[in-house]
Order: C-alpha cells, then structure tokens, then sequence
C-alpha cells in the first residue's frame, strides 16, 4: 500500500463503497497517520463489518467512519456513526410514483 501525494499535517478523509472486515481500511488510515496526517476519517455507503471489523475499526488510527445504513448494523463500535437514507429512499418512491423527476435530490 503506497500513498500518491502528501497527507504531512492534512485531514486526510477516506472514501470506499463497502468495508467488510475493515482490514484494508483501517491499515490506510494507520499509514496515513504514520506519514504525518493531523486525521484520518473514512466514509463509505455499505457496513457489511463483519467479524473483527469492529475491534479493528475501535484499534484503528481512524477518527470516525461514516456508514449509512443500507445494510443494518448491530456490532456497534464507538468511532461509527450511521446515517439513515430512510427519507432519501422514501422521496424517491413518492417521485416515481408521482411520474416526477428524481435526479434534482441527486444533485449536490
């Protein structure tokens, strides 16, 4: 694992679609902070977190790491926070069964 570019004081945010056993993750986030990162959080939209994922998550370098919660979540850890995308989904059913358009509450 090799970092492109320099985290030296940054807060550096790590991005990932699903973390399963949190390995990968948690091993960027303690390079980083080895190569001088102020932080490191790291954000994805699917916890699968299975097995040691959440002492790892806990041992780990990161600050925080930011879920959704499309998939449900019972091993809690301290340094994980869930978002509900409850309201997202349900705006998407009302405009698609409404005949409206849905990609204007996709648009940042």
């Amino acid at each position: 694992m090799q970092i492109i570019g320099d985290v030296k004081g940054k807060n550096v945010i790590i991005l990932d679609d699903m973390v399963d056993t949190a390995g990968t993750i948690t091993k960027a986030a303690d390079i980083m902070m080895e190569a001088g990162a102020a932080s490191v959080r790291a954000i994805a939209s699917h916890c699968v977190m299975s097995g040691p994922a959440s002492d790892r998550v806990q041992a780990s370098a990161l600050e925080e790491m930011v879920f959704t919660d499309s998939i449900p979540y019972t091993n809690r850890c301290a340094k994980v926070k869930q978002l509900s995308i409850a309201d997202l989904f349900a705006e998407t059913i009302r405009r698609v069964e409404s005949n409206e358009s849905i990609s204007s509450q996709y648009l940042i």
